[in-house]
């Protein structure tokens, strides 16, 4: 039969043999522990500095995205022209407006919107060199709005009617209006 440990030499392991054996390792081993300790911890500062940026630069367009739909995005979007309503009379060289918002089916005024009424656009909108804004139609609204600020009231009228006939965007439209109210 083996012989069992001694109760009171497993209490004197556990109680002073294994603190100061572990004590001394520890002491050896203090600098190699401390480096795999700092590489862990580098690599996962690491990954998520990466994943940080990633989720900025998500957020930051998408919230450019967002505010781009809200600006101008949905004044953008092309809205097919209203059906003209049936009528005897012969039909005019000028199209019929687009429905919007603010101007309702086939041009007639919204009620109560306060929003500015757009016309029917005149037969002598449909020449881009003729606007004040060089390159109108390869800017974007925020773009043309920036430009319309000291414009005259003969330019903001071009301006206003080239864009009731082309892409009706409602930023450029209520900033003109916004402007043709204050002259």
């Amino acid at each position: 039969m083996p012989d069992e440990p001694d109760p009171i030499d497993q209490l004197l392991a556990a109680a002073l043999y294994v603190p100061v054996g572990l004590a001394l390792e520890l002491r050896e081993r203090f600098p190699e522990l401390a480096e795999r300790g700092r590489q862990h911890l580098e690599t996962q500062i690491s990954v998520a500095r990466t994943i940080g940026r990633f989720a900025v630069q998500l957020g930051t367009r998408q919230v450019g995205a967002f505010l781009q739909r809200q600006l101008v995005g949905t004044a953008d979007a092309p809205v097919p022209p209203s059906p003209a309503p049936p009528s005897p009379a012969p039909p005019s060289p000028v199209p019929p407006t687009r429905a919007s918002p603010t101007t309702g089916p086939a041009g007639s005024a919204a009620t109560g919107s306060g929003a500015p009424r757009v016309e029917a656009p005149t037969a002598g909108s449909a020449d881009p060199g003729s606007l004040p804004i060089a390159g109108y139609d390869t800017l974007a609204a925020s773009q043309v709005v920036a430009r319309l600020e000291g414009l005259d009231s003969v330019a903001l009228e071009a301006v206003r009617t080239y864009e009731a006939a082309h892409r009706n965007r409602k930023t450029i439209l209520g900033k003109v209006a916004q402007l043709q109210r204050a002259t």
